[in-house]
């Protein structure tokens, strides 16, 4: 998903990278939001990185939309 922001005096469009979990009971949880400049490999393992510095832990699968942009 993409937003547009003001960013100074003109308007850019941002990524937002939403992480969510099934937990072991089968309740899924929005594990974390973040704003990216894009939705690149490099913004998406920084996001990794903070939810693993915020104490995620026991990642048994990891999955991604397929959709582009």
């Amino acid at each position: 998903m993409f937003l547009k922001c003001c960013e100074g005096d003109r308007v850019v469009s941002r990524a937002v990278l939403i992480v969510s979990g099934i937990r072991s009971d089968g309740y899924r949880e929005i594990l974390g939001v973040r704003i990216g400049d894009t939705e690149s490999f490099a913004t998406w393992n920084d996001t990794f990185r903070w939810l693993k510095g915020r104490g995620l832990g026991g990642v048994s699968n990891l999955r991604r939309s397929r959709r582009v942009g």
